[in-house]
């Protein structure tokens, strides 16, 4: 009897693609992850559809394309977000700049009270303003508006410079130094003593 020769074991290579799996998971945990890992997963995927199988290539390369679509969408929304902030920040700055230099203002004048009860109309002639104190951050003097026996405002003409439109910034002023407040707002004028 003759031998039989003893079986031959054939190895197939697997049939796995290792680095498809690798992109779909990291796609698939960057999508979760709103769009942070996506562009790693979306390159791992590109790479690996070029060998066989490329199910989750394929898979990988398109949930790491949405993801990355997903975290540009947010970092442009985020970065519009800041930005604007920083424009409304801007806006307020001299406003609020303006208002202080007012409020110095309407101190001095209620300190400087002249002897038949009548209040300064002139900033140039209180102690203690420097020229830049005495114009608002847009270069513009400030006005003294006498409103009656013991009553005052400091006003700003705004960022136009014309007196009377709606950006002028006008503060009621008492003893104690009211605050600045803008136009359209509700004035209430309180006697100084």
């Amino acid at each position: 009897m003759s031998q039989m020769p003893p079986p031959l074991y054939v190895v197939q290579p697997s049939r796995t693609n290792g680095l498809g799996i690798a992109g779909f998971i990291v796609s698939l945990v960057g999508i979760i992850s709103c769009g942070v890992l996506s562009p790693i997963g979306l390159l791992l995927s590109f790479i690996a559809i070029f060998r066989a199988p490329r199910g989750f290539a394929l898979a990988g390369l398109i949930i790491g394309f949405l993801g990355s679509v997903w975290a540009i969408f947010i970092l442009l929304l985020g970065g519009l977000s800041i930005l604007l902030a920083a424009v409304g920040i801007g806006a307020a700055v001299p406003v609020v700049v303006s208002e202080v230099r007012m409020g110095k203002i309407a101190a001095i004048v209620a300190e400087h009270k002249n002897p038949d009860g009548t209040f300064p109309t002139d900033i140039a002639t209180l102690p203690g303003i420097s020229p830049e104190e005495g114009t608002d951050v847009w270069g513009h003097p400030f006005h003294i508006v006498v409103k009656g026996v013991n009553e005052f405002e400091i006003v700003s003409d705004g960022p136009d410079g014309i007196a009377g439109t709606s950006d002028d910034i006008h503060s009621n002023s008492t003893s104690d130094g009211d605050r600045p407040r803008h136009k359209g707002k509700r004035k209430k004028t309180v006697p100084v003593d």
